[in-house]
């Protein structure tokens, strides 16, 4: 196989599937990674997310948290 047939379907499917979108994900203190991933599958089986969208996590650290 040729090195262009590879890059001509990766641009086709780009072209199809539309672009990656953002999501974020609310983070509270003291959750660990397997409550993020559990809502990240969740917004995937409800349809509101799919498996190839960027998903950031954030939260909120006190101002003083880590001083000192």
């Amino acid at each position: 196989m040729k090195a262009a047939l590879p890059r001509r379907l990766l641009r086709i499917e780009r072209h199809c599937s539309g672009p990656r979108r953002t999501r974020f994900i609310w983070q509270d203190e003291g959750e660990g990674e397997d409550v993020i991933a559990a809502r990240k599958r969740e917004m995937i089986a409800r349809g509101v997310a799919r498996p190839t969208d960027r998903f950031i996590t954030i939260g909120w650290r006190a101002p003083n948290e880590g001083k000192g």
